[in-house]
């Protein structure tokens, strides 16, 4: 009895199951899938959302023109367009819009005070590589002698030019609303967050619009 409870004292206490094995490791598409999900977190919440896809804005000097082109897709470019109509930089403004965008925006213009002579409705685009030519089988528009000021949001600029440049237009002014380019108060991280979303959607249209020999 006393042997027993010697050895019972001198052994080992009981440490319970044994651990289980470590699991696989994951794999290189695994850890590349987890890379590229913290991609869009530091674009957002870092100013290296900022330098993304910079080279998509192109903006130049306001100077006279013959025609105000507004480009559809966001009523903000036709309020742009009206403020620029009403400082004398051109004298009529071309709406340039989907069948049906161009409705509104021309009653817009109209509400804003535009004389319904000083704006031609250009209601048959579709896309951005439709513009050139659907501007340009407007009656009075002379694509390679009249100078523009085309408006449109910031990172639609370099797109846009390009397609215009591609069908034959010689003179333009690359404008962006002024709430774009002139607002001074920091961004919040919302609206970073739409930024990026924003420019991805434009870089994604650039590179499908240049194999396409559409810009």
């Amino acid at each position: 009895m006393a042997a027993d409870l010697s050895t019972d004292a001198g052994a080992a206490p009981d440490s319970g199951p044994p651990p289980c094995p470590p699991g696989p490791r994951p794999g290189p598409l695994r850890r590349a899938l987890r890379l590229l999900a913290l991609i869009p977190q530091v674009l957002v919440m870092t100013p290296i959302g900022a330098l993304f896809g910079r080279r998509l804005v192109v903006l130049d000097p306001l100077a006279k023109a013959d025609y105000i082109l507004v480009l559809g897709g966001d009523i903000l470019r036709l309020f742009e367009g009206v403020r620029l109509y009403k400082e004398g930089w051109a004298g009529k403004i071309i709406i340039s819009a989907n069948p049906w965008e161009i409705g509104p925006f021309a009653k817009a213009a109209r509400l804003c005070g535009v004389p319904a002579d000083d704006v031609i409705l250009d209601g048959v685009p579709l896309r951005t590589a439709d513009h050139p030519e659907t501007i340009a089988a407007l009656p009075t528009v002379e694509r390679d002698r009249h100078r523009f000021i085309v408006v449109t949001l910031a990172v639609h600029t370099y797109r846009a030019r390009g397609c215009l440049r591609r069908g034959g237009y010689r003179h333009l002014c690359m404008r962006a609303p002024i709430w774009e380019t002139d607002n001074e108060s920091p961004p919040s991280w919302v609206s970073r967050a739409y930024d990026v979303q924003r420019r991805a959607h434009e870089v994604a249209g650039v590179i499908y619009y240049k194999l396409r020999g559409w810009m």
